[in-house]
């Protein structure tokens, strides 16, 4: 049904759901998680979190925070909208920083 959860693999939305609908068919967590292949802390997860939220989406604002700031985003986009071939190394590099310096 679902392939197995490698560690470090994150639930898709459908195996989220999934989990939920399980439960609500009263099969016991052990069980869920031997059928989702994952682990019983996953299975009791997502069921605390649909049932404190009412869905099973990642919270907002979850994840990595942004490294850069709007006006550096815009900068970028600028860069990369005058020069659509620039490698990474120049983006980081004193070439993009002039242009960027020169456009703010």
């Amino acid at each position: 049904m679902f392939q197995p959860v490698a560690l470090g693999r994150k639930l898709n939305i459908q195996e989220k759901a999934a989990i939920v609908a399980l439960n609500d068919r009263e099969i016991s967590v052990r069980e869920i998680a031997q059928q989702m292949s994952c682990s019983r802390n996953t299975v009791k997860k997502w069921i605390r979190r649909c049932e404190e939220t009412g869905d099973v989406q990642r919270k907002v604002g979850s994840g990595m925070k942004k490294k850069t700031t709007p006006a550096q985003d815009a900068r970028l986009l600028m860069a990369i909208t005058a020069k659509p071939l620039t490698s990474l190394q120049e983006l980081k590099g004193n070439k993009i920083q002039l242009y960027f310096n020169k456009y703010s």
